[in-house]
């Protein structure tokens, strides 16, 4: 099996829920949430967690829109742009 289409929507991306082409339960039409399952070998799906509930529902990529906000906290970005920026392994790592 072969993966021919990347997932645009990576886990930890912020989505909005918007009405699409399949009927949608309305209550959720505008909520916001976080992907949690983003699979290559399924691209046609994610799975979301809407805030303020802790199942997984699945949206179609045209069920989403991209929140646009910062996904990773204050302190998680610098670390990540501090071991970006190494070039070497820390001492002790071969």
């Amino acid at each position: 099996m072969s993966i021919t289409e990347r997932s645009l929507l990576q886990a930890g991306t912020r989505v909005k829920v918007r009405r699409a082409d399949m009927p949608l339960e309305s209550a959720v039409v505008g909520r916001a949430g976080m992907v949690v399952d983003s699979d290559p070998y399924r691209p046609n799906r994610y799975g979301v967690i809407l805030d303020g509930e802790t199942e997984v529902r699945y949206f179609a990529p045209k069920e989403l829109e991209h929140a646009g906000q910062d996904l990773l906290e204050p302190d998680e970005a610098a670390a990540r742009k501090r071991l970006a920026r190494r070039s070497s392994p820390p001492p002790g790592l071969p």
